[in-house]
């Protein structure tokens, strides 16, 4: 069907073809991660390599990523995390990976989801999305919250 494959173009030009979950999941740039959805989008000089995980240092933090193989420490870099990935707490998120403080500086309600927008510190504007669920708390503006995502979650794109 005509769905199966997606093709992306920027200024006329195929930046990536493929199912819309894989464009969605693994955008392979910056332009193919901002046209199928909403990302947080980081940038950083790749810091450390070991192994199948990477450090990328940012002016915010310094996130874990699932390691490219053609990637190399000092190289300039994005790192895309989807909003619906990063996880709020009322307590640090040791499980995981990636993580920061913030302050919630805005809630929007959209149908079965809730949108934050954090205040992380620097100033950056962070957007996590949370599913409205019986056993999740609801945070108001003004909140301190935990935030993070798992390293797989952080995908590293070049452009």
């Amino acid at each position: 069907t005509m769905s199966d494959r997606v093709v992306v173009m920027n200024h006329g030009h195929i930046v990536q073809i493929g199912p819309p979950a894989q464009i969605y999941q693994k955008p392979n740039s910056v332009f193919a991660a901002q046209f199928i959805g909403q990302t947080i989008l980081f940038q950083g000089q790749v810091s450390a390599k070991n192994g199948e995980s990477c450090q990328v240092a940012t002016d915010e933090l310094i996130i874990t990523c699932p390691t490219g193989s053609d990637l190399h420490i000092g190289q300039d870099v994005f790192v895309s995390v989807r909003p619906e990935r990063v996880r709020l707490n009322d307590t640090p998120l040791v499980d995981l990976e990636n993580r920061l403080e913030g302050s919630i500086v805005n809630t929007i309600f959209k149908g079965p989801a809730v949108y934050y927008q954090i205040e992380a510190p620097g100033g950056r504007i962070i957007t996590a999305q949370q599913h409205l669920e019986q056993d999740i708390p609801l945070y108001e503006a003004g909140s301190n919250v935990f935030v993070g995502w798992s390293s797989k979650n952080s995908q590293i794109l070049l452009q």
